[in-house]
C-alpha cells in the first residue's frame, strides 16, 4: 500500500511515498480504499512545523486531512458502517492520525460520513475541511438575511465556499480577491467585488456586520471595519491570539475568533443538502495522481488556486 509520508519538519520536498504494511485494524475503526483526497495549506502548515505542538505521534508521519472512498473493512465495535459503503473523511494531527494521501488508510469510525446517493466523491472530497470551515465561519459570525458579509480570499479553498453559502443564507456578500476572478466570484454569487490590489478595503472607509478572513489578513484592521456588533473570523489557530480573543470578547461589541474545524455529522448533512440543491458547488481546479503529491501542496502554498486541488488516488 502506496503512503505519502515525512520523516522530519519542512516543504513540499520532504514528501516521500512509501510501500507500507497493514496494521490491525483497531476496533473502532474502519479501512477505506481512498478514492480521492484534498489538498489544503494545512497540510502544508503542518509538514512546516507550524503547528508541531499540537501533533501527535512520532515520524515517519503521513499526510493528508480529508478524501473520499468505499470501506473495506470495519472494526468488530462500529455500528452502522459496512464493507463497500461509500464514504467521506476528516483526520486529525491533534490526536495523532492523518494520512489522507494514501492508497488506504484506518479512520476512527466517528470521523467517517457516509456520502448521500448523487453526490460525486470527488467533490465530496473537499468538504472536511474547507468547505466545514466555511460554515462554520458563517455560523460563528452570524450571516443572515441583510447582513453585510467581507470575504477575504474569496476564490480560494475555504472563501469560494463561504461565498456560496454565505449568499445561500441571505448575506449581501463583497468577494475580496484578484481580479483574474471576478467573473468567478460573481458567478458564485458575490454581489460587490473588491480588487485587493487596486482597492484595498481596510483603506476604503466600508464597514461590514461580518468578515470572513479566510487568508488572515484583516485582523489588524477589524476594529474599524466592523460595524458595531459586527464578528470577524479567520482562520489562523495561534493560542495567544485565540487567549486574547476569549480574554476581550466579553468586553468589545465587535468580536473576534479563530474557526477550528473538526468533521461533524450535523454540518457535513447541510452541506451534502446544498450541494443536492444545486446552491453550492465544490470548484475543483486542478486533480493530480498519488505520485505527483508535492507538486499539489506547491500548487497549494502558491496563492493561486481557484477553488479547490484533489489527489486522484483509487477513482478509477
Amino acid at each position: 500500500m502506496q503512503a505519502v509520508t515525512y520523516s522530519g519538519w519542512g516543504g513540499p520536498d520532504a514528501l516521500v511515498s512509501r510501500e507500507l504494511s497493514d496494521v490491525m485494524l483497531r476496533d473502532d475503526a474502519v479501512r477505506i480504499k481512498v478514492a480521492w483526497a484534498g489538498v489544503n495549506p494545512a497540510d502544508a502548515k503542518i509538514l512546516s512545523g507550524k503547528y508541531k505542538l499540537l501533533c501527535r505521534g512520532a515520524f515517519p508521519r503521513r499526510i493528508g486531512l480529508e478524501g473520499t472512498g468505499r470501506i473495506c473493512a470495519v472494526g468488530k465495535a462500529v455500528t452502522g458502517l459496512v464493507p463497500g459503503m461509500e464514504v467521506v473523511f476528516g483526520l486529525s494531527p491533534m490526536d495523532g492520525h492523518t494520512g489522507a494521501w494514501a492508497e488506504q488508510v484506518d479512520v476512527s469510525a466517528r470521523r467517517v460520513i457516509p456520502v448521500p446517493e448523487g453526490i460525486d466523491l470527488r467533490r465530496a472530497a473537499v468538504l472536511p475541511v474547507s468547505g466545514l470551515t466555511a460554515l462554520l465561519m458563517c455560523q460563528m459570525t452570524a450571516v443572515g438575511p441583510g447582513k453585510d458579509v467581507l470575504i477575504s480570499g474569496a476564490s480560494g479553498g475555504v472563501g469560494h465556499f463561504a461565498v456560496q453559502i454565505a449568499n445561500h443564507l441571505g448575506g449581501r456578500v463583497s468577494a475580496m480577491g484578484s481580479e483574474i476572478n471576478r467573473p468567478l466570484l460573481e458567478g458564485l454569487g458575490a454581489a460587490d467585488f473588491i480588487d485587493y490590489r487596486n482597492s484595498p478595503p481596510h483603506l476604503s472607509g466600508r464597514q461590514w456586520d461580518c468578515i470572513l478572513d479566510c487568508v488572515n489578513v484583516l485582523r489588524p484592521y477589524s476594529g474599524k471595519m466592523l460595524r458595531r456588533g459586527g464578528r470577524y473570523v479567520d482562520t489562523d489557530p495561534r493560542p495567544v491570539t485565540m487567549l486574547g480573543d476569549l480574554l476581550t470578547n466579553p468586553v468589545r461589541s465587535r468580536k473576534r475568533k479563530t474557526v477550528a474545524v473538526d468533521i461533524q455529522t450535523a454540518g457535513m448533512e447541510i452541506l451534502f443538502r446544498l450541494m443536492a440543491a444545486g446552491e453550492m458547488t465544490p470548484v475543483i481546479m486542478c486533480e493530480y495522481g498519488l505520485d505527483r503529491a508535492a507538486e499539489a501542496l506547491r500548487g497549494s502554498i502558491g496563492g493561486h488556486v481557484a477553488g479547490k486541488l484533489v489527489l486522484n488516488i483509487g477513482s478509477a
